[in-house]
């Protein structure tokens, strides 16, 4: 596809993750800040304005600055406890299961796994890359397969790399009425587009979903699907005023 190909030369690798929290009682996920890779500077974290101004609102562990950037030479340990380590006798299959190099650098491991743990709320949401023209490219995995039905999920495990797959508004849902349903093209649900990105993807036109990974049940529910989503955009969305750091 000639757009794409276009955008994908054109584009600038994407350096910035928006770190959310989900909240415990509505069970949507809040915006708290953006991490971000800045190469020979080492890595800076900084909340949003908005949200350190929300009377919710509580520091992460480690980094309680809220006037500026919090910046450090090597991955907070916050996040770098995320990051599957080297020396774990299964970070081969990990890394299969995102799509990734096994010599893939912790920046790059966060953006496809999303930092997801068990034992907490928080999650890691890749800034879509945006070429200058306007072409948006962004890989994430889909959320919601532990409640799926089994005909889903053994579906997901035949997804074959790069088959389309179709995005559904589902505005009954009864946690976010903005939901996007993926599913495959016989219709059948595979997942959700993840809430953090849902305003980033309705402001998309021309929108292609496709698959980029589909893993079977060993690897757990929150990576088995990863999808590529690509579209056009009139404008940036994290270019608005809700999403200025503490730091601009």
């Amino acid at each position: 596809m000639n757009a794409t190909t276009t955008a994908v030369q054109a584009r600038t690798a994407t350096c910035r993750l928006l770190v959310t929290q989900r909240d415990p009682e509505t069970l949507t996920y809040r915006p708290l800040g953006f991490l971000a890779d800045e190469a020979e500077q080492g890595y800076s974290f900084s909340y949003l304005r908005s949200t350190v101004q929300a009377p919710w609102f509580v520091a992460l562990p480690g980094l309680s600055r809220t006037d500026g950037p919090s910046r450090s030479a090597s991955l907070f340990p916050l996040f770098a406890e995320r990051v599957i380590s080297p020396r774990r006798p299964d970070r081969p299959q990990t890394m299969q299961a995102l799509g990734l190099p096994l010599e893939a650098g912790p920046f790059e491991v966060l953006r496809r796994s999303a930092g997801r743990r068990v034992e907490d709320q928080i999650e890691l949401v890749p800034v879509p890359d945006v070429s200058a023209d306007g072409w948006a490219e962004l890989d994430f995995l889909v959320h919601g397969v532990r409640y799926l039905t089994q005909e889903a999920q053994d579906r997901i495990s035949a997804l074959a790399v790069g088959e389309r797959l179709n995005l559904r508004p589902e505005p009954r849902n009864i946690v976010n009425a903005r939901a996007l349903l993926v599913t495959d093209s016989g219709e059948l649900p595979v997942g959700y587009v993840p809430d953090p990105l849902l305003e980033f993807v309705h402001e998309m036109t021309n929108v292609e979903a496709s698959v980029l990974r589909a893993n079977g049940p060993q690897v757990g529910f929150h990576m088995r699907l990863l999808v590529r989503l690509e579209g056009r955009l009139q404008s940036d969305p994290f270019a608005r005023s809700e999403w200025v750091t503490v730091s601009e």
